[in-house]
């Protein structure tokens, strides 16, 4: 389903393979949409400023700056970007701490990509 509302979307993965099938599907859903790729999570803070980033979808653990750093970052420089967080593994300790500061999503992986759909569609929605 294509709404109006282009967004800019970011996605950060230190495995690439991931992060380039990510950006596949969420460039196919609405082609519109700007996708930003990042397999490197030092350059996230910087590109989103810059981009205005609507959505960041990005693992947890990675080197160096973590997923959580990168929404612990959008949250204390207020801004609207929404996060959601993606992890290999189903840690509720992380999930509950992502969900508390603010993250929009904790998925796992594999994921849903119906789930991603559902999201971008939600936001699009209330833009």
């Amino acid at each position: 389903m294509n709404y109006t509302v282009n967004m800019n979307i970011c996605i950060i993965d230190d495995e690439e393979a991931i992060c380039t099938a990510l950006a596949d599907f969420v460039k196919r859903l609405d082609k519109n949409n700007s996708i930003y790729t990042l397999f490197d999570s030092t350059k996230a803070i910087d590109l989103i400023k810059d981009k205005n980033i609507d959505l960041i979808l990005t693992d947890i653990r990675m080197p160096r700056t973590t997923g959580l750093d990168i929404l612990n970052e959008v949250k204390s420089q207020n801004l609207p970007t929404k996060v959601v967080l993606m992890s290999g593994q189903s840690d509720i300790v992380d999930s509950i701490n992502a969900i508390e500061i603010g993250a929009l999503d904790f998925l796992t992986k594999p994921i849903d990509i119906k789930r991603i759909a559902e999201i971008i569609q939600s936001i699009q929605k209330k833009n």
